[in-house]
């Protein structure tokens, strides 16, 4: 049974904890104050979207940067993206309601953001908000981005700054609004065509997941757990003008090996290009398309290849299940990745 606690609103807080980690969206700046947070924000709202972790840490690396190990564990994050994001947003603020849980709703711009907040009694970090993430999806049958899923370094959109792809704002979405009978997600991007600073908390119960705080994954996620290599989706597009020139260089070479196919996958997997988010499957189906016969089946399977045996797809579940972040252009160049100078500082970079 999952126990509650009753906390003051105002002890809650998204955003005013620190230091956070911010971006657009390459997490580039640390901000260690509020003043700091809001000159960032100032600074790009009008040309870029803004972006800030989820979660505050409270330890810096010798190179000074944040330690991702010590992320504050003080909420759940959920990013939804796929078309039924209206009413899985619904379904978990529903759950919340009905539980007297402390939680905000946002519109994305494009989909929704949803923030659960928790007693800070954490242990296991991302393994813990990962079985809790996974529990709910199978309980309100939520479709998640399964990026989001255990990672204490998650950034979402800054509320009231503008998504530049989908020409909305990314609001708070208050009570009222969530609650109305009528509510439709056409009515959520109406709403989106202007900032919106009313208070979005609802309820005030923090959510007790100790029983979900071990050292072993719990409630695995299929699709990732098992890959099926008879669902490939041939109708899948294979060529992205709108991609980097170095992944649509290693797009074109059916050879690539090891780094080239690890940074490959984790660029489909992050990229922000296009208007819904690869799932695991339509990368599955890119590779199929794209690599060589020899080279998927390696990847994919124990077919052996270069002297030893295939990988199974253990190197691909690999980068869903920790905090890889796309290497920087200069990173890249290092590799010989780079096929020339394109403008861009990170290949995950919009613009």
């Amino acid at each position: 049974m999952i126990i509650y606690g009753i906390v003051s609103i105002k002890m809650a807080t998204l955003l005013n904890k620190f230091p956070r980690s911010m971006g657009c969206p390459t997490q580039n700046f640390i901000a260690f104050n509020k003043e700091q947070r809001d000159d960032y924000v100032k600074r790009h709202i009008m040309s870029c979207d803004v972006y800030i972790s989820a979660y505050s840490f409270s330890a810096l690396t010798e190179e000074d940067e944040l330690d991702r190990s010590s992320a504050i564990i003080d909420k759940v994050f959920f990013d939804f993206d796929s078309e039924h994001w209206f009413s899985d947003m619904l379904k978990i603020h529903n759950w919340c309601k009905d539980s007297g849980i402390l939680h905000r709703c946002h519109s994305s711009g494009n989909g929704a953001h949803v923030f659960i907040f928790l007693k800070p009694n954490i242990n296991f970090k991302s393994i813990a908000i990962g079985n809790f993430q996974r529990w709910i999806q199978d309980k309100l049958d939520l479709e998640i981005d399964p990026k989001i899923i255990g990672d204490t370094s998650r950034i979402f959109r800054y509320p009231n700054t503008w998504n530049f792809r989908a020409g909305r704002w990314c609001i708070p979405i208050s009570s009222d609004i969530l609650n109305q009978k009528k509510l439709t997600q056409k009515k959520v991007w109406k709403l989106s065509s202007k900032q919106n600073f009313e208070n979005a908390w609802c309820n005030s119960k923090l959510l007790d997941i100790s029983k979900f705080d071990n050292d072993t994954m719990m409630f695995m996620d299929k699709e990732i757990g098992s890959i099926d290599l008879n669902e490939i989706n041939e109708g899948i597009a294979t060529t992205y003008p709108n991609f980097p020139p170095c992944i649509q260089q290693l797009l074109s070479t059916p050879t690539i090996i090891n780094d080239q196919k690890f940074y490959l996958v984790l660029y489909l997997k992050d990229q922000i290009v296009t208007t819904v988010p690869f799932s695991n499957k339509d990368i599955i189906s890119i590779l199929k398309k794209t690599l060589s016969k020899d080279e998927f089946y390696h990847y994919f399977s124990t077919k052996k290849l270069r002297g030893h045996a295939g990988h199974n797809g253990i190197k691909f579940r690999s980068i869903y299940k920790r905090d890889y972040y796309m290497p920087n252009c200069n990173k890249m160049r290092d590799k010989g990745l780079c096929p020339g100078d394109c403008g861009k500082d990170n290949p995950i970079n919009k613009d």
